[in-house]
């Protein structure tokens, strides 16, 4: 369970925070274009005017976020982070008619290792059966009202960050055999660490290549009659996962003072910008809206980089009181991302809109373009820095119409 203390929005400048990886931004094109882009109807000539504003208020947000089309699987603990695997096979090659199952291997192949430091120790691996139906597009931690309760094996696999290995488990036949003939329930298994090793294991899913993704190998032994009477075989197949997904949960102590944009728990800024102080709300023609938002590269929650950002239209004031639910658009529109730095998202048609309707200014929220994707956490400085420098600003070029 996520142990974070609830979220109050505070009207007056709140402090922030970030992490010990610098996040590294790609440009991408928006649609907004560069400064100086929009329609500035007959008056090109008309001189331009500047001003940079501060939110009102910003916060924090977050969400549970399905797993299942990433091309990744995350197993351990590191930075904050706990991270399981959730596997089920449903789908069997075609056995003989009469076999007996001798052995079953799943095997997971490693793509890479993230560690909190130098300092590590091994891994203890537990698989437990899943008792309760999920499906990978839609499974999150809160919808397996079982979890922490299910069956386990009694083995336990020991792993270290090897930069090669692969995780190899033997799963019990008779289980596996009933599985193929329908006599039990299958909902798969889960596999997760019993310790905190300080590192985690980022394996390749069922979406990756053929040559990457997980597989489970049934050796068998199988019986046909012929001329001479019975005759015994050994054969062996293999089948891939049907279903595969990674549960992300943290122990952060959350508090109102930082902006987040996170991966695995789906991390969101949100804020508001009043223009009614700093605009003519009547004849003014705005040219360009950019606002930044500056890492802040040390802070200790910091844990590898959000590649892609997207921003959203905020449709109402409800996130004032209820940050974790707040009310969006459905519209997504791809955010610039300029620098090591600052992450720079274009807002021009959405100023354009609260300018010519300011009962619709409800603000934006921020978020990452896939947080189900893998595991990446970013800290940002809000307003209430102790340097206005860092606070996250709203730059605004209009003309005003004569």
């Amino acid at each position: 369970m996520m142990l974070r203390q609830a979220i109050i929005v505070f009207w007056i400048p709140a402090i922030l925070a970030i992490a010990p990886i610098a996040a590294i931004f790609y440009g991408c094109s928006d649609p907004e274009g560069a400064v100086g882009a929009g329609a500035l109807g007959n008056h090109l000539t008309a001189e331009p005017h500047e001003v940079t504003l501060y939110p009102d208020v910003d916060t924090l947000s977050w969400t549970e976020e399905p797993t299942g089309s990433s091309n990744y699987l995350h197993l351990g603990h590191a930075s904050h982070n706990h991270s399981a695997i959730l596997m089920k096979f449903t789908s069997f090659p075609a056995l003989k008619d009469t076999f007996n199952l001798d052995s079953v291997v799943v095997t997971l192949r490693l793509n890479q290792i993230f560690r909190d430091s130098v300092m590590f120790h091994q891994g203890n691996v537990r698989l437990s059966w899943v008792t309760d139906p999920w499906d990978e597009s839609t499974v999150i931690l809160d919808s397996l009202p079982g979890w922490g309760t299910y069956p386990a094996l009694d083995t336990t696999w020991v792993v270290l960050p090897a930069d090669s290995d692969s995780l190899v488990l033997s799963l019990p036949p008779d289980t596996v055999r009933s599985w193929i003939d329908g006599d039990s329930s299958n909902h798969g298994f889960v596999l997760e660490m019993t310790n905190e090793p300080g590192f985690i294991l980022q394996y390749f899913a069922s979406e990756a290549s053929l040559a990457n993704r997980p597989t489970m190998a049934i050796y068998y032994t199988w019986w046909d009659s012929g001329a001479t009477g019975w005759q015994e075989y050994q054969s062996d197949t293999i089948a891939y996962p049907n279903h595969d997904a990674f549960i992300v949960w943290d122990d952060l102590q959350i508090t109102d003072d930082i902006l987040m944009i996170g991966n695995g728990v789906g991390y969101r800024s949100l804020l508001r910008f009043n223009l009614a102080d700093s605009l003519p709300i009547f004849g003014a023609s705005i040219h360009y809206a950019e606002l930044t938002m500056r890492l802040n590269p040390e802070h200790p929650l910091n844990y590898r980089s959000v590649p892609s950002v997207v921003r959203q239209r905020l449709e109402s004031a409800s996130w004032l009181d209820d940050p974790l639910n707040p009310d969006v658009s459905s519209s997504a529109s791809q955010a610039i991302l300029v620098g090591d730095s600052t992450l720079t998202v274009a807002l021009t048609f959405y100023v354009r809109d609260w300018v010519t309707d300011p009962s619709q200014n409800f603000g934006a929220l921020i978020r990452s373009d896939n947080p189900g994707w893998d595991i990446a956490r970013e800290v940002f400085y809000s307003r209430a820095a102790p340097d206005t420098a860092l606070w996250p600003s709203l730059r605004i070029v209009y003309t005003i119409l004569e």
